[in-house]
């Protein structure tokens, strides 16, 4: 039997991950293996740990199928009528003109294709420059900037009353009655079933809820790329901070579009449970 390395498999886009020389090697060993029986005819091949016999049928297609005899019976019973999909994916990749497509690299620009559809091509060249994968937070910030800014550039600001701050610590916390209508981009990526509560029982998250529904609650913010700016929320007596997205990122908070804000830059950041961010005081 022949290890074969060098192949994954992306359940999330469902598609084969390799490159060429991994199939042409695939590609040489099954022609050996006709060449020295020509009625049996296949190759073995172990590949992420499990067996798979590849052949060639008489019109000169690769044929794929995976060796269930060594299962056992409940993995034979409840799991063999549902596969197949990596066998078809990785047939197609044998079975394609010049076996030297780069596979990694196509898959790669068709998960971009997909992404810019989704939030942007403006949004995913920006976080690609941040060097951030939370693709919706930084769709949600470019859309509130109107414009790039380097990630060390971009501020939160925040005007609110003392008893949503910890002075002591020099940091903030999410509320769980923020007020705000926001985008949640972030529902296509969570790898997390996410619900809330509603009236009428839990529902899946939709495009746009009340921050107040987020499992953790959030922060409102006012996004800039300048550290002072007139903040008009909040009355005289309110204590004005300012916040870092670099942070944010870095904690692994979440940033969304406040669609219902009175302007056109408002936020809401959610941070982890238990995760606090910190601030600098600027009255």
């Amino acid at each position: 039997m022949q290890i074969t390395s060098g192949i994954s498999w992306s359940r999330k886009h469902q598609e084969v991950i390799t490159d060429s020389h991994t199939l042409n090697a695939i590609k040489n060993e099954v022609s050996q293996k006709c060449h020295e029986n020509k009625k049996k005819g296949f190759a073995s091949f172990d590949i992420r740990e499990k067996t798979y016999f590849i052949r060639v049928d008489h019109d000169g297609k690769y044929i794929v199928k995976r060796d269930w005899s060594q299962e056992n019976l409940l993995k034979r019973a409840f799991i063999k009528p549902f596969s197949g999909r990596f066998s078809d994916k990785l047939a197609d990749m044998l079975n394609k003109p010049l076996g030297g497509t780069p596979f990694k690299k196509e898959l790669a620009e068709a998960v971009d294709k997909k992404n810019q559809a989704r939030h942007g091509e403006a949004s995913v060249t920006l976080a690609k420059k941040w060097g951030v994968d939370d693709l919706s937070s930084v769709a949600a910030i470019h859309r509130a900037l109107g414009k790039e800014v380097p990630l060390d550039q971009v501020f939160l600001h925040r005007n609110c009353d003392a008893q949503f701050l910890d002075l002591k610590h020099k940091t903030t916390s999410n509320n769980p009655r923020a007020i705000a209508t926001i985008v949640d981009s972030h529902r296509l990526e969570f790898k997390e079933d996410r619900f809330y509560e509603h009236s009428f029982g839990k529902k899946i998250l939709s495009s746009n809820i009340e921050a107040s529904l987020l499992p953790h609650g959030g922060v409102n913010f006012i996004v800039s790329d300048k550290k002072k700016i007139h903040n008009g929320y909040g009355d005289s007596k309110a204590k004005s901070i300012i916040c870092s997205l670099h942070d944010v990122i870095a904690l692994g908070g979440r940033v969304y579009y406040d669609s219902g804000a009175i302007v056109s830059n408002a936020v809401i950041v959610e941070m982890p449970q238990n995760i606090s961010l910190p601030f600098k005081m600027v009255r």
